[in-house]
Order: C-alpha cells, then sequence, then structure tokens
C-alpha cells in the first residue's frame, strides 16, 4: 500500500538526511565497503546541490520523514538531467518512486524540455527502462573497472 506522499521543495535543513538516506539506498544494492567509502563520498550533500539544480525536491510521508529525494539540471535548452534519484530502502517498491518520477518529468516539461538523461547505477536501470528510458551509453564509473549506463527518454 502506497503510503501518503507530499513532494516539497528541498531545503538546506534536508541535506544531512538526503544525504544519510542515499548512502542507505545505494548500500542495498551490496556494494563492499570499498566501494561504498567512494559512494559515501559521493553522495554526501552540501549546499552546492541547491545552488546547481534548477529542481531538488523531496518526498515526504504525513509526519514529515523523507522517503526519497531528486535533483534536475538544465544540460542545455531542450535537454534535463536526472542528476540524483533515491528512495529509502525501507520504501522500495511502494510507489514512492513513481511519484517522484512523475514530478521530475512534470518539472522537466514545465521548462519545456524535449529529452531527460541520466546516468544510472546498473543496479536501477531496469527501474528507469520501465519509465521508457533506455540505454544510450556506458560511462567510465568513480570504482576502477566498473562501467555505468547513460540513459535517456524524449519527453513529449
Amino acid at each position: 500500500m502506497e503510503p501518503p506522499v507530499t513532494i516539497r521543495a528541498l531545503d538546506t535543513g534536508d541535506l544531512a538526511a538526503i544525504s544519510d538516506l542515499g548512502v542507505r539506498s545505494k548500500a542495498s544494492w551490496g556494494y563492499s565497503s570499498e566501494e561504498m567509502s567512494v559512494f559515501a563520498s559521493e553522495l554526501t550533500h552540501g549546499t552546492s546541490l541547491l545552488e546547481k539544480s534548477f529542481c531538488a525536491r523531496v518526498a515526504v510521508d504525513p509526519s514529515g520523514n523523507i522517503l526519497g529525494y531528486f535533483s534536475l539540471l538544465d544540460r542545455s535548452s531542450q535537454i534535463v538531467e536526472l542528476d540524483y534519484f533515491f528512495v529509502s530502502p525501507e520504501h522500495f517498491g511502494n510507489g514512492i518512486g513513481t511519484r517522484m518520477m512523475e514530478a521530475a518529468f512534470e518539472e522537466s516539461r514545465a521548462r519545456r524540455a524535449r529529452k531527460m538523461t541520466l546516468i544510472s547505477d546498473p543496479n536501477a536501470a531496469g527501474f528507469y527502462e520501465k519509465f521508457g528510458f533506455r540505454i544510450v551509453d556506458h560511462h567510465q564509473s568513480s570504482i576502477a573497472g566498473r562501467s555505468i549506463p547513460i540513459m535517456e527518454k524524449v519527453l513529449s
């Protein structure tokens, strides 16, 4: 059963909570402690997340607990990038990701974006494919010898 969720603007008071959430979500894929130390540094957010994103949102439950977050970047006049997209592992499969993706699409279309791109964790590619994203290339990860998919979706 999907809990009641509100999507609201992310603010500086949320940065510690989303950093923890992102690390817990990434760890749910079973990465080694060495890999997680690299990811933890990449997922510890400061105010630069808010400064570089045209849209940063959190999904919260009625008590204000953060269940997920995402951010969007302008890449060109018609392309946006889904920069971060994480759901708390305790809420996988509860529709939180779907609500967040719908909000990300809505924000992108409001900017008249024609395409959304993202760099996916290999484990999450199937989630994005359900929303019409397709793999168009691969990118070298911050982990040596690891390649990660670059995905895109045409927005109509």
